[in-house]
């Protein structure tokens, strides 16, 4: 899920990056910088994943995650036949 839409969403259920750091006893910018991917502090992780009610492993795929869907993405390009040109 990328950072826009994990903003999206805490303003859609009226949660702000603040309360989440209040009841975290953080600042704001440690729980921004989580929402950004400039840090992986799991306790950040969870509380922003329970705000917006979604699983932490949803919201930040695991690296193999995403190795694993690259893969699959990569095997159905290469099966798929190409695109043909239209004659004009």
């Amino acid at each position: 899920m990328s950072p826009k839409e994990i903003i999206i969403l805490l303003k859609l259920l009226d949660v702000t990056q603040s309360s989440v750091a209040k009841n975290l006893n953080i600042t704001v910018p440690a729980v921004n910088s989580v929402i950004k991917g400039l840090r992986q502090n799991p306790r950040i992780r969870q509380a922003i994943a329970a705000a917006i009610g979604r699983p932490v492993e949803q919201i930040w795929p695991s690296e193999n995650a995403k190795k694993e869907t690259d893969k699959r993405i990569n095997q159905h390009i290469k099966n798929s036949e190409p695109v043909q040109a239209e004659n004009q």
